[in-house]
């Protein structure tokens, strides 16, 4: 591996170490990928991924040795990832070291080589005693989550734990309107890649994560990347053949094309969705995905929160609601959220989840449904956050219940932490 891709990798990491303003690695990432060359995309982006999903437990490792925080964020991205490299990965442990300091040279942090250098190789030195040290964080997630997490899933917590540190599968969503999912699971098998079908009835499972570009039939519109547990949750909406739906909160779109393909096998079918988003250039790429499939849908941008001001006074079949929230679900496949996010945070993102809700149910007729769906594993967003809709709504039943609490929760593992309830209006 040249130092050229740790140098990237690098780049990628830095912003996202930054203590004001940090950027997320869906925005640094993608850039570097694009000049990256192709044999080395699929290393830097799990030498990108990995170390931010292990950052905090690597940082733990050599907080002894460091009289005082690192200021420049490369040194820091330089460190870990080196760290990295020795702890998680096959690379020799000279090499680990020697090209991540040869990366100070044209990244501007010349200056820093031999203290690098000199911490990396002292970490291998007193390697044993500095993992005991740090033993309780090998979690490698904000103490906060930690908490949260054992208050809310006492019996979980630890799984959850080990699941978040695990590098994701990747899932894809047939579009059996076009293809047979038994067809195209052989056209991968042709091409000589590893895959199986899942228990979702449109989901087929890669052994390794490739650029989906390169799958056959992308560009014909024959698949999407969609979790198992998302597309479970999208199947608990009941369709008819005669409908409105408004998927409320719709970019980038996983929700409102698969709703569209079932709709294409129904016979007769001639329901219509009403696609919204706050986020112009979030629609942009829902238009981007609608064409690939060859799907229709009606976009519209505007804040669901305040329907006066796009709502054309017909109600709705049915209500999508994918609420903006924590994303503590999903920190296998976005390890960022673990720096981006914060306790302080929550409060808020329940406080507009409930601005959704009392928004949007008022446009649902008598007798439709709304789905309810997060990628998070926080009560205070999932079921608490319903059980608080439904006493302050009493023609609102939840159709989905585990035990006594409304909805479903997914936790990581196989697939990503999700959770969908389905709630209906009553007469």
């Amino acid at each position: 591996m040249s130092s050229s891709v740790r140098s990237l990798a690098a780049q990628a990491l830095a912003p996202l170490l930054r203590p004001r303003e940090p950027a997320s690695l869906q925005d640094t990432l993608g850039p570097l990928l694009s000049v990256c060359p192709v044999r080395d995309r699929g290393l830097l982006t799990e030498l990108v991924q990995g170390t931010a999903r292990q950052g905090l437990y690597l940082q733990a490792l050599i907080a002894p040795l460091i009289r005082k925080p690192i200021a420049d964020e490369m040194v820091l991205a330089l460190l870990l990832l080196g760290l990295y490299q020795i702890e998680f990965t096959r690379i020799p442990e000279h090499a680990a070291v020697q090209e991540t300091v040869a990366c100070t040279k044209t990244l501007g942090c010349a200056y820093a080589s031999g203290f690098i250098n000199a911490l990396l190789r002292r970490f291998l030195r007193e390697r044993d005693a500095l993992v005991a040290k740090a033993r309780s964080r090998r979690h490698s997630h904000p103490e906060w989550l930690v908490q949260s997490l054992r208050q809310d899933w006492p019996e979980q917590w630890l799984d959850i734990l080990e699941a978040n540190n695990t590098i994701p599968s990747l899932t894809l969503r047939i579009h059996q309107g076009r293809i047979d999912r038994s067809t195209y699971l052989q056209h991968l098998q042709s091409a000589g890649i590893e895959a199986s079908l899942l228990t979702p009835p449109d989901a087929i499972g890669l052994q390794r994560s490739q650029a989906i570009d390169t799958l056959p039939g992308f560009h014909e519109g024959w698949f999407s990347i969609q979790d198992a547990h998302a597309q479970e949750a999208t199947l608990a909406l009941p369709l008819t053949a005669q409908m409105s739906i408004l998927d409320a909160c719709a970019a980038p779109g996983g929700k409102t094309t698969y709703l569209l393909e079932r709709a294409q096998l129904l016979p007769a079918s001639t329901i219509k969705i009403l696609a919204l988003d706050i986020a112009a250039h979030r629609l942009t790429r829902l238009k981007e995905n609608l064409e690939r499939l060859r799907l229709h849908a009606t976009l519209q941008q505007g804040d669901a929160r305040h329907p006066e001001h796009w709502w054309d006074q017909n109600l709705f079949d049915a209500i999508v609601l994918d609420v903006p929230c924590s994303g503590t679900g999903i920190l296998r496949r976005h390890p960022d959220i673990r720096w981006l996010r914060q306790a302080s945070d929550i409060p808020a993102l329940a406080q507009t989840q409930r601005e959704l809700l009392d928004a949007v149910w008022p446009l649902l007729k008598p007798e439709g449904h709304l789905l309810y769906l997060t990628c998070s594993l926080l009560r205070t967003e999932n079921d608490l956050q319903i059980s608080r809709f439904l006493q302050q709504h009493p023609d609102a039943q939840s159709l989905l219940n585990t035990g006594a609490r409304p909805g479903i929760q997914r936790f990581p593992g196989d697939h990503d932490g999700f959770y969908h309830a389905l709630l209906q209006k009553q007469v």
